[in-house]
C-alpha cells in the first residue's frame, strides 16, 4: 500500500471502509447509521463517538449503550482539543460529548415509491439515466403528494373489502412536462397475500370503457362522424363465425343517441359500430401512436371488444394517453426524471382534442349513463371517464384538469372479480380526491379548457340531430364553422304536428327493431331504407341443440323496402317459404322465424324491385 498509495490516499480507502458493525462500513454510512445525519452535518463530539465505535461495535454503540460510549469518546476528544488548542473548559467538553452520544438515532431510510425506484434502479423505461449521477438522481415526483395519493388508496380500499377489492394502483402526471408526480403500485408493498410487490401500474389489465375517448377522437378526426351525428344505440350483430352482440352495462338501448352523450354516458353499441366503421387495424395504429405498446400482443384478437377495453394495457399507458386530450392532442412520453423530456408528436388535431374535453367535462351528457354521480362533481373544470373489465376483474377512472391527469386502477393481483362496483364509484372517487388536493395546492381554480377554434356551437335537435325546427326541443352543440350554413339548412324531418296540431317523432327504419321492442311512441318511418335483413348476420353460425331442437327457431328480422303495395316475399334455400302448406305472408315490421336444420341455408326477401338475402350455417 505505501508503495502505491499517498497516505491521504491510504487514509481515504481506510475511512470508507473501516468496518462499524451492523452491516455499516465507512464513515458516510456511519453518520447516516448511528446519527441520521450526513457527514458535513456533524460536529467534532459526534466524531469523537464513531471513533470509538469500530473497536467494539456490540458495546460502544451510542444507539444502545450511550454511557458506555461517552466514557471512551471523552478521552478522544479532550486529547483533540488539547491537539488544537481550543479554549474550552472541562465541562464544555463533557457536555458536548454527552450530547453527541444521547443524539444517536439509527438512520430509516426513507420508503416512498418503491414500486418505481424498483424500475429506475432497473433501468428499463429511462432512456439516458446510466448517464446521470448513480449518487444523486432528482425525480420528477412530489413527495406530499405521493403520500396523500398512497392515503387516498388505502382509505378507500378498506371501504370495499365487501366487494372483494383488495388492491389498487395510482399514478399522476403533469399535462404539461408529462412528468410523474405520483405512483402508487399497489396498497400495501409487504402485503405478501395480495402481491403487494406486484406493480398495479405496469401490470396490463382490460380498462373496459375508459378506452373509449380515444376511439371517439379518431371518429372525428377522421371524419367517419360529426360530433352532430345520431349513432344508433340498438340490438345489432357484428361478425359471423365471431358474433359478436354488445350490451350496454344496464341491459338497455336507447335508440338514436347524440355523439356527445354516446361516448359522455358510455354506451357500448355506439362504441362498436364506430370501431366496426373504422376498423380494428386503423383503431390499433392510433393506440400504438398514442404508446399503448401493451397492445401489440393481443390487440389484433381482441378484435371488436376494442372498442370496450378488451385489450390489456397498463395503467401508466391508460393515463398517459388520457393526458393527449387536455394537451390539445399531443402525445408526450412520461418522464421520471425532473427535468427529462420524453418523446412528443401530434396524434389528434387541436380541435378534436378540446372537443372531446368539452364531452368529458359535460355534467349533464353523462346523466344516461351516471345519473348525477358525485364521484365526478367538481368545483373546477374536469374531465372524467371510467370503466369496468367485462368480467368486473378490474374497475378504472381515468380524471384531469388542464394541469394534471390522475389514473386509479382496482381489483386483485389474482385475477378475481370484484362485486357489485362499476367503474364509476371508486376509482373515480380517489381521482376526484386527488385532482381537489392538486388544486388546493395551486392556490386558485384551473382555468377553463380551451375550446376548439375552428367550431361554433348551434342549437341541434336533440332527438335527430339536425337544425331544429320549432317543433323540436333543441340543445347546443359544436358545428365546423364552415359547415354551419349547410348544416342550419337541413332541418329535422323527424318531428311532424298532425291536423290535431300532436308533435309526433318518426324514427328511420333502421330503429324499427328498437321500436318495436321497446314499446316507444311514435311513427317508424319503414320506406327511409333500401330493403335489408338485419338478423341473421350474413355467414352467421348457429349450433343446433340436440335435446330441444323441436324448440329452436331462428329469427329473422327484415327493415326499409320502398314499396308498401305488395306483400313480402320470402324464400327458404331458393324455394318459397311455406308454413303449413301456404306460403308465409308477413306484415310491417317484418319479423318472423325459420326453423334449425342443419347444414348451409340461403334467406332471400323481395319486396318489389328490391331484394335482400343472407346466408348462414347450423352445425
Amino acid at each position: 500500500l505505501e508503495s502505491r498509495f499517498t497516505k491521504n490516499q491510504i487514509l481515504e480507502l481506510y475511512l470508507n471502509r473501516v468496518p462499524f458493525g451492523f452491516s455499516v462500513e465507512g464513515v458516510v454510512s456511519a453518520s447516516r447509521y448511528f446519527f441520521s445525519q450526513e457527514i458535513d452535518q456533524l460536529s467534532d463530539s459526534h466524531f469523537a463517538c464513531l471513533a470509538v465505535i469500530p473497536r467494539r461495535p456490540a458495546s460502544y454503540n451510542p444507539i444502545i449503550n450511550p454511557a458506555i460510549c461517552q466514557s471512551f469518546a471523552l478521552p478522544l476528544y479532550e486529547q483533540y482539543v488539547i491537539e488544537t488548542q481550543q479554549e474550552i473548559s472541562q465541562n464544555d467538553i463533557e457536555k458536548r460529548v454527552e450530547e453527541a452520544t444521547l443524539s444517536a438515532k439509527q438512520f430509516s431510510w426513507p420508503f416512498q415509491m418503491p414500486h418505481l425506484i424498483r424500475l429506475l434502479s432497473n433501468n428499463k423505461m429511462t432512456s439516458g439515466i446510466e448517464n446521470i449521477n448513480p449518487y444523486k438522481i432528482i425525480l420528477s415526483a412530489d413527495s406530499n403528494l405521493q403520500q396523500f395519493a398512497q392515503f387516498q388508496l388505502e382509505n378507500t380500499l378498506s371501504t370495499a373489502s365487501d366487494s372483494r377489492i383488495h388492491n389498487g394502483a395510482v399514478v399522476v402526471l403533469d399535462v404539461k412536462t408529462g412528468e410523474v408526480l405520483a405512483w402508487v403500485g399497489s396498497q400495501n408493498w409487504f402485503d405478501e397475500a395480495e402481491g403487494g410487490q406486484l406493480d398495479g401500474v405496469l401490470v396490463p389489465n382490460q380498462m373496459g370503457s375508459s378506452m373509449k375517448p380515444f376511439l371517439y377522437a379518431l371518429s372525428l378526426e377522421t371524419k367517419t362522424h360529426t360530433i352532430t351525428d345520431v349513432l344508433p344505440d340498438i340490438p345489432m350483430e357484428f361478425g359471423s363465425h365471431n358474433m359478436y352482440i354488445p350490451m350496454n352495462f344496464n341491459n338497455r338501448y336507447n335508440g338514436p343517441v347524440l355523439f356527445r352523450p354516446s361516448l359522455a354516458s358510455s354506451l357500448n353499441v355506439p362504441s362498436v359500430m364506430l370501431l366496426d366503421e373504422i376498423g380494428v387495424e386503423s383503431y390499433l395504429d392510433t393506440l400504438f401512436n398514442l404508446g399503448f405498446s401493451s397492445l401489440k400482443k393481443g390487440g389484433l384478437e381482441a378484435d371488436l371488444g376494442l372498442a370496450l377495453g378488451a385489450g390489456e394495457v397498463t395503467l401508466l399507458e391508460l393515463t398517459n394517453g388520457f393526458s393527449v386530450f387536455p394537451r390539445d392532442g399531443i402525445y408526450l412520453s412520461p418522464s421520471f426524471i425532473q427535468g427529462e423530456t420524453g418523446e412528443r408528436h401530434e396524434v389528434f388535431s387541436t380541435d378534436t382534442a378540446r372537443i372531446i374535453c368539452d364531452i368529458l367535462s359535460d355534467k349533464a351528457a353523462r346523466v344516461a349513463g351516471f345519473g348525477y354521480s358525485q364521484s365526478f362533481q367538481t368545483s373546477y373544470p374536469s374531465i372524467f371517464k371510467t370503466g369496468t373489465a367485462n368480467q368486473y376483474q378490474n374497475i378504472v377512472a381515468v380524471g384531469g384538469t388542464p394541469k394534471y391527469v390522475v389514473g386509479v386502477w382496482m381489483g386483485n393481483f389474482s385475477g378475481s372479480t370484484v362485486m357489485g362496483k362499476t367503474g364509476s364509484s371508486l376509482p373515480a372517487t380517489v381521482a376526484r380526491s386527488i385532482l381537489d388536493f392538486l388544486t388546493e395546492k395551486e392556490g386558485e381554480l384551473p382555468t377553463p379548457f380551451t375550446k376548439p377554434e375552428n367550431w361554433e356551437k348551434v342549437p341541434v335537435c336533440s332527438v335527430s340531430g339536425m337544425a331544429p325546427s320549432p317543433l323540436c326541443s333543441a340543445v347546443y352543440e359544436y358545428v365546423e364553422k364552415t359547415e354551419k350554413a349547410a348544416f342550419q339548412k337541413k332541418v329535422c324531418t323527424w318531428h311532424s304536428k298532425d291536423e290535431n296540431g300532436k308533435i309526433s317523432i318518426t324514427y328511420p327504419a333502421q330503429y324499427q327493431q328498437w321500436f318495436r321492442t321497446a314499446h316507444k311512441t311514435g311513427s317508424l318511418s319503414y320506406n327511409s331504407s333500401s330493403l335489408s335483413i338485419i338478423s341473421p348476420s350474413m355467414e352467421s353460425v348457429f349450433y343446433l341443440d340436440p335435446v330441444a331442437s323441436f324448440q329452436q327457431r331462428i329469427p329473422v328480422e327484415v327493415i326499409g323496402g320502398l314499396d308498401d303495395t305488395q306483400p313480402l316475399q320470402i324464400f327458404y334455400d331458393g324455394e318459397v317459404y311455406t308454413e303449413k302448406g301456404r306460403p308465409l305472408e308477413v306484415n310491417r315490421p317484418f319479423v318472423f322465424s325459420v326453423p334449425v336444420e342443419k347444414g348451409s341455408h340461403e334467406i332471400t326477401v323481395v319486396l318489389g324491385d328490391e331484394t335482400s338475402r343472407v346466408t348462414y350455417l347450423v352445425e
